[in-house]
């Protein structure tokens, strides 16, 4: 009986440590965390126009201090069988407005601005 309260003890401190790491955000002996790459919101050019993410990785899209008009990120195209719809911002110019995507599909997404069509483009590559 004292083994197997031991042995529930050790389980109940290992997932209490890994919990902890997980909402820390550090390395945990399940896989790391990671940080969503940012995408700045500018008026009229997203910064970077381009990034790259690993499969199941994350972008975060911030809309910054000053804009002087309304911008959105809209999918344009991307891997067979993504749905655009899910890939749609608000339109706003709200400094504090911000839009993240998790990416589960290996492909090039290309994402624009409906306001700003032919200025504000950009990529984002998703790799495994």
């Amino acid at each position: 009986m004292r083994r197997l309260t031991r042995v529930f003890t050790l389980v109940a401190v290992a997932t209490l440590a890994v919990s902890a790491m997980a909402v820390a955000g550090v390395a945990s002996p399940l896989g790391k965390a990671v940080s969503p790459k940012i995408v700045k919101v500018k008026d009229d050019f997203y910064k970077p126009d381009k990034v790259r993410v690993k499969k199941r990785g994350k972008v975060r899209w911030k809309w910054t201090d000053g804009l002087q008009e309304v911008h959105n990120v809209t999918l344009l195209k991307g891997p067979s069988g993504v749905k655009k719809s899910k890939f749609r911002s608000q339109t706003t110019s709200s400094p504090d407005y911000r839009f993240t995507k998790r990416f589960k599909k290996v492909g090039k997404y290309k994402f624009y601005c409906t306001i700003h069509p032919d200025v504000m483009r950009m990529k984002v590559v998703v790799h495994r």
